[in-house]
């Protein structure tokens, strides 16, 4: 990876917590700088990137781009168990200065995974991925599900530069998600068309007893088929992105054509002050 200083959008990509083709991952950022002679990227895996959460450092990147799962921790051999971990009290404060300052954010993927115990950044993100049966708004919800090698096709609901040129849509194989989507506060760009009941997943909590792909007893409603999406929340514009589990999407062009039109927007003037147009509330759709 070449970073050209010379350039005007830095993105700080950062990674860990999950496995994934680190190879194919840095080949698709490559190409997509590459593609704009204004764009760089510098890549920091956690916990090296809680450096960067806050206003005085992130102040140098035009966005920043999620694709790690920090506050998991996968214990065992047998069965692999997981605790969940809230972050720190001051790492709390700076994200949200980091919110008041406008900072342009990403999720990809797993991201929506991170801080698991935290339900706070996934208010953020938009969406919620449950490792064990939890409470959302004084409701208990079922572990969320997930699939792997699953074909599915993504299309636009929404005319927007986050979804130009893929107005036909695109089939993917890849792992879409069972998962809680807070559509009334979000945007949608993207959705699927996959069979989005218990028959199209398996239970994430079962799993991590080391009941892999297993629906026993998992009893979950059907979930959103809302796959992109595009929020609001202080200052910061923020977008979603489910798909990109591996290299079949990481290699797919129109996957790389939204999420370069992704960074494209997010790191714009319109984005930014689509943003700003929430106001003192904060957040939302608008």
């Amino acid at each position: 990876m070449t970073i050209d200083y010379r350039a005007t959008r830095n993105i700080l990509v950062t990674t860990k917590g999950h496995a994934y083709d680190r190879e194919r991952f840095v080949d698709m950022f490559d190409a997509i700088a590459a593609a704009r002679p204004d764009l760089c990227w510098t890549h920091v895996e956690q916990p090296a990137i809680n450096v960067f959460l806050k206003p005085e450092t992130a102040c140098d990147y035009a966005a920043i781009v999620f694709y790690d799962i920090p506050g998991l921790e996968i214990i065992g051999p047998q069965p692999p168990n997981a605790r969940l971990h809230e972050p720190s009290g001051q790492w709390k404060i700076d994200f949200e200065r980091l919110l008041e300052a406008g900072q342009p954010l990403i999720f990809l993927h797993h991201a929506i995974c991170g801080w698991p115990a935290y339900p706070r950044y996934a208010e953020v993100i938009g969406g919620r991925y449950l490792f064990v049966p939890q409470e959302i708004d004084g409701v208990v919800h079922p572990d969320s599900g997930y699939v792997h090698d699953a074909p599915h096709f993504v299309y636009p609901v929404a005319e927007h530069p986050v979804t130009r040129g893929l107005e036909e849509g695109f089939e993917l194989v890849g792992e879409p998600y069972l998962y809680e989507v807070f559509e009334d506060t979000v945007l949608p760009l993207m959705r699927c068309r996959y069979d989005f009941t218990v028959n199209g997943f398996y239970s994430t909590h079962l799993a991590l007893q080391g009941k892999m792909h297993s629906r026993e007893g998992w009893t979950p409603s059907p979930g959103s088929d809302l796959v992109v999406w595009a929020r609001r929340e202080k200052n910061s514009p923020i977008v979603y992105i489910q798909p990109g589990h591996d290299a079949l999407s990481f290699d797919h062009p129109a996957f790389r054509r939204l999420l370069g039109n992704a960074i494209d927007w997010i790191t714009g003037a319109e984005a930014r002050e689509w943003a700003r147009g929430a106001g003192a509330k904060g957040s939302g759709a608008g």
